[in-house]
């Protein structure tokens, strides 16, 4: 079991993934963007979050339909997960991406009071986007029938039982804490709009239990692999705020859970208190505050720069790191 936990651990987030060129400095999590302001019209607006290895160039943004009366603009962000071998790890880029994400819709509405706005996120994008989301709705920064939310593939979506592999969520809310990761809990949209897209056999946004369904956890990593993170993604036809969830096409090689068993997130969080977070404190300190960027930093070293020009090299060379 530990060997299979550990596998799908790295699978699920290491695979290979669309292209990332990486700038060659990132001071900041989240990026400036390069699309014309869309406060020149006024507009209404989807702010865009895009996936792993796409947060910088938005390999997304030109596969959306276009609408009229709407623009999209890209949010750019350092998508760093694991310290030791990335910038940053998962947590500091939620920890900085999230806030630039808020200050823009923020801005945007100061600029544009009367326009609509709706938070894009794909993958990783959908982790920002969600986060950013669940602020906007415990905030009166924005009237809540001008904000909604599209999250496609979401690693932090709600448990549900949809399908036969029984109890299933994002990734982030079955899993326990690794150092740089955390485990989190389910978020609260209250009345906000938000709408959760799910293929059946995507282990980002559908893990299955893996103390109780093994086989299904492991079908939803090789379907990650395998194309069922893809999603043709359109927040105005998904906009129907609830749980979307697609069933598979194709025959599933496994069958429904063993048990009812809690999840690894949920036995190590008993009463909300994160357990395994707190046995791994040194090691989540250290991991989260001395990753390759800022230890390089820490010497009078530029750590963004020279990381992600490593980074460039490897992409450019066919390195996968």
């Amino acid at each position: 079991m530990h060997r299979l936990l550990t596998a799908a651990l790295a699978l699920a987030f290491f695979t290979v993934s669309p292209s990332y060129p990486p700038p060659g400095s990132a001071e900041l999590a989240a990026l400036s963007t390069v699309q014309p302001s869309v406060e020149s019209t006024c507009s209404n607006v989807v702010f865009l979050t895009d996936g792993y290895r796409a947060a910088t160039t938005g390999s997304s943004y030109g596969q959306l339909p276009a609408r009229a009366g709407w623009r999209v603009e890209l949010i750019r962000y350092d998508d760093a997960i694991v310290g030791i071998i990335q910038p940053h790890t998962l947590d500091w880029t939620v920890d900085h991406a999230v806030p630039v994400v808020v200050q823009r819709v923020r801005s945007f509405h100061a600029a544009c009071p009367a326009a609509h706005i709706t938070l894009l996120g794909y993958s990783f994008g959908a982790l920002i986007a969600g986060d950013a989301a669940e602020h906007f709705a415990h905030s009166d920064d924005v009237p809540r029938q001008q904000l909604n939310a599209v999250l496609y593939g979401d690693p932090r979506r709600p448990l549900s039982r949809n399908g036969i592999e029984g109890w299933a969520g994002g990734y982030l809310t079955v899993m326990a804490t690794v150092p740089g990761i955390t485990a989190s809990a389910p978020r609260d949209f209250g009345e906000l709009r938000v709408s959760e897209v799910c293929n059946q056999n995507d282990v980002i946004c559908n893990a299955a239990n893996p103390l109780t369904n093994p086989a299904a956890f492991r079908a939803e990593v090789d379907g990650y692999l395998n194309g069922a993170h893809y999603y043709a993604m359109d927040p105005w036809r998904d906009a129907q705020p609830g749980d979307h969830y697609v069933p598979a096409t194709g025959p599933l090689t496994y069958g429904g859970p063993a048990g009812d068993l809690p999840t690894p997130r949920e036995l190590t969080q008993p009463g909300g208190v994160d357990v395994a977070g707190l046995l791994q404190w040194p090691l989540n300190y250290l991991v989260n505050r001395l990753d390759w960027a800022e230890g390089l930093s820490r010497f009078g070293l530029p750590g963004d720069a020279l990381i992600h020009e490593f980074i460039a090299w490897s992409e450019r060379n066919g390195v996968q790191l």
